[in-house]
């Protein structure tokens, strides 16, 4: 009888090739998992699709970070149309007081109320002065601040004083009716050119700067105390110039009293997120 012949030492050949394969299997799925990302939102919404019964189901909206983002334009645009909006309507009203039409309009008020000669003279007068103040003195616009007004000092104020005079309170006037109701914060800032002034009531273009806000301060108070909580006043001299000094009419500019309606730090912070994040129209209208 034939003897058995023993097999070979070793695993056999195709044990080795087996190997290879299932080691290469087992690093093709290990990239697979590596290379996916598990997003815990959707899977949480796969999660709570299959809770409840079939049917019509009540639906839901997820907000994401782009939605956020967009609402929060939609507030600050609305922010600032409301700015806009607000900053035309004064500028309009002071242009009406500005000028001839401000001067035909203040002489027939006083010519109603006139009842002797010494009120007649003195509406001349008023006449006189407010002929001088044209659309130049007064100027509104919206900045990244908020809303300045800004008054040349000829509107408020004779040269190289701190005493408001009589033509200023309707022009100051119709300032307070439009901020009397708004809370937003306010600040005066006083500006002047850059002649030097030296005498017994202002040693300098600071003291001056500073005492004219004051003084448009002091009225709004006598108006309503509780304003006084949003104001603050600032003298800045000669420091801030929006036209040259070298000229008579450029110093006439410089001279000038600037009502800033604040925009709140929300309201700045939306505008600066809106402007790094511009809003792209959808084609699609949406």
């Amino acid at each position: 009888m034939a003897e058995k012949k023993c097999p070979p030492e070793g695993l056999p050949g195709w044990m080795g090739t087996y190997g290879d394969l299932v080691t290469l299997l087992l690093c093709f799925f290990v990239l697979l998992f590596a290379f996916s990302t598990v997003d815990s939102q959707k899977y949480k919404n796969l999660i709570m699709s299959f809770k409840g019964t079939m049917g019509v189901m009540k639906g839901g909206k997820t907000i994401s970070p782009d939605e956020l983002l967009t609402n929060s334009r939609i507030e600050y645009k609305g922010s600032e149309y409301r700015y806009q909006y607000l900053s035309k309507k004064i500028d309009g009203e002071l242009k009406k007081y500005s000028g001839d039409e401000y001067t035909q309009n203040r002489n027939e008020n006083s010519s109603e109320s006139t009842e002797n000669q010494n009120k007649e003279n003195q509406t001349k007068q008023t006449k006189k002065n407010l002929g001088e103040i044209t659309n130049e003195d007064t100027n509104v616009k919206v900045t990244e601040r908020g809303i300045e007004i800004s008054l040349g000092d000829r509107v408020l104020f004779d040269l190289g004083k701190a005493f408001l005079r009589k033509e200023a309170k309707p022009i100051l006037d119709i300032v307070y009716n439009n901020i009397k109701d708004i809370e937003n914060n306010i600040i005066i800032e006083g500006n002047t050119d850059n002649l030097p002034i030296n005498n017994k009531e202002f040693k300098s273009n600071w003291e001056l700067s500073t005492a004219r806000a004051i003084a448009v301060l002091r009225y709004f108070i006598s108006k309503n105390s509780n304003i006084e909580k949003r104001m603050s006043v600032a003298g800045y001299a000669d420091t801030r110039p929006i036209a040259t000094n070298d000229t008579k009419e450029g110093r006439q500019k410089n001279r000038r009293v600037v009502i800033v309606i604040l925009k709140s730090l929300d309201e700045r912070f939306q505008e600066k997120v809106a402007s790094e994040n511009p809003v792209v129209s959808d084609q699609g209208g949406n």
